[in-house]
């Protein structure tokens, strides 16, 4: 099983946390569109997205996680059309991100 996780940072100033995606987008939105994909891409085979709720103790506020059968079918959704149309969106929507690929055994 091969996971793709993607993480949306906050960046923090005074106690205070600051979500780093651009003013007006709510996670919801980004949530959506993350989301959106499972529609689109028939390779992911599993997909989660999440919220940080202890912002306070970690710097980031959302994750994106999918997971595919094979390498072959991740290579796919990372080259499909509507995934470059997300990728885009997501340039837009956050100021800084962390993003792992991974197998497991």
């Amino acid at each position: 099983m091969l996971l793709y996780c993607y993480s949306v940072a906050e960046v923090f100033d005074n106690d205070q946390a600051r979500v780093s995606l651009q003013p007006g987008v709510s996670h919801q939105e980004v949530a959506q569109h993350l989301l959106s994909l499972r529609d689109h891409i028939p390779q992911i085979a599993d997909m989660e997205v999440g919220f940080n709720f202890k912002p306070a103790e970690n710097p980031y506020d959302l994750i994106e996680s999918c997971a595919f059968s094979t390498l072959e079918d991740f290579r796919t959704f990372g080259a499909d059309p509507y995934h470059e149309e997300i990728r885009q969106y997501m340039k837009t929507a956050m100021e800084c991100g962390v993003k792992i690929d991974y197998g497991m055994e």
